[in-house]
């Protein structure tokens, strides 16, 4: 059962502000570690529970010898990462699952794609933070990096409408490929610069997301010949003999992450080098990730995480440093949450405490830490 918070005296809040906010001045870069959190936000849609519901009445799944038992445990365990847990499905069942998922979201993030281009603001709880973040990156080497384990193209599409550049690290056209290196080379522009009284053209970084999408992505996809491709036209309805690419949820997607590791090449260095992590609606349900970001917080590395429902796994971080903050939804003894208050755990603080905002969500946070 969760702690109970106890109400935040006006010194009390004052000081988490200013704590937040010092981390935050000594620190200019931040990993931003987003889960689905703000996608759920956009839409309920796009969560776990909508997924859970689609899986269950997708008749090429009741089809297959062995979706019975996974259904039995679906109806039953409530979670879908939970029901995906502790189990061993076939190969035809994994595919059907990431083709079923991969079809759902797409179908999702297409029906709020346009608005999100328009006006990711009054959408997307992470516009506002994401600007800041770009914007306050040292010149000399303007990268933000976002590491994610969603599927969906919202935060593409709320770089694109802020006009910030983006890379997933796939290069070319309509049809593009895989290649980092290639992806970085593109990301300076030309400035004339004057050296001893000459003019000259220097390549100056421009600010940037580099985007690492680790279980795949609605508009990644395996071709006939077995070679991957990024592609956006095919979003909406995949090409016979292609399929998307993407982990589903629970211990099936340790064994396809485990044949698409270049999905981490980026990611692993980005996230064991990070000086400081934001953790946007992220349930830590990814072990691999979990431990990487314990050993940095461990070696004095901030974490904040902003995320609607509080867990024991997320009040267990708070242990390891003063740190570490975790900023959830407020609740009390029997775990009803009251979304409009935030429920603070802080090693500097015996008990959690309430604030009566809802600094939980990345939007309020923003204006309320960070500023407009």
């Amino acid at each position: 059962m969760m702690k109970a918070s106890t109400n935040a005296s006006d010194e009390q809040f004052d000081a988490i502000v200013a704590a937040m906010q010092q981390l935050l001045r000594e620190h200019q870069r931040w990993l931003l570690l987003i889960g689905t959190g703000p996608s759920i936000a956009i839409s309920h849609d796009m969560g776990m529970a909508a997924l859970r519901d689609h899986l269950l009445a997708d008749p090429k799944l009741s089809s297959l010898d062995g979706w019975d038992a996974i259904a039995d445990k679906l109806n039953t365990a409530g979670d879908l990462e939970q029901a995906l847990t502790g189990i061993t499905p076939t190969a035809a069942i994994i595919a059907a699952i990431s083709q079923s998922t991969g079809d759902f979201i797409a179908e999702k993030d297409l029906f709020h794609r346009d608005a999100m281009l328009q006006d990711p603001a009054s959408h997307w709880p992470c516009t506002n933070l994401l600007r800041q973040l770009v914007n306050r990156l040292p010149r000399n080497a303007p990268r933000q990096a976002i590491v994610t384990p969603n599927y969906d193209m919202f935060i593409e599409y709320a770089c694109s409408a802020m006009g910030i550049r983006y890379t997933t690290g796939y290069v070319g056209g309509v049809l593009r490929q895989n290649d980092w290196n290639s992806s970085r080379d593109g990301l300076f522009r030309s400035e004339q610069i004057t050296d001893r009284g000459r003019r000259k053209a220097v390549r100056v970084p421009v600010s940037a997301v580099e985007l690492m999408k680790v279980h795949g992505s609605i508009n990644l996809f395996r071709t006939p010949t077995g070679a991957f491709v990024e592609s956006d036209v095919w979003v909406a309805e995949t090409p016979p003999g292609y399929d998307r690419v993407l982990a589903p949820p629970g211990d099936a997607k340790n064994a396809v992450v485990a044949n698409h590791r270049d999905w981490f090449s980026e990611a692993d260095p980005a996230l064991q080098s990070a000086s400081a992590f934001l953790v946007i609606g992220y349930g830590f349900n990814d072990p691999h990730i979990h431990d990487i970001v314990e050993r940095r917080a461990q070696s004095g590395a901030p974490v904040i995480v902003l995320t609607r429902d509080p867990t024991d796994k997320l009040d267990a971080l708070t242990a390891i440093a003063e740190h570490v903050w975790v900023l959830t939804a407020d609740c009390d003894g029997s775990g009803t949450l009251d979304a409009d208050k935030t429920r603070i755990v802080n090693q500097g603080y015996a008990d959690p405490l309430s604030i009566d905002k809802k600094i939980w969500s990345a939007d309020v946070f923003t204006s309320q830490i960070m500023g407009d």
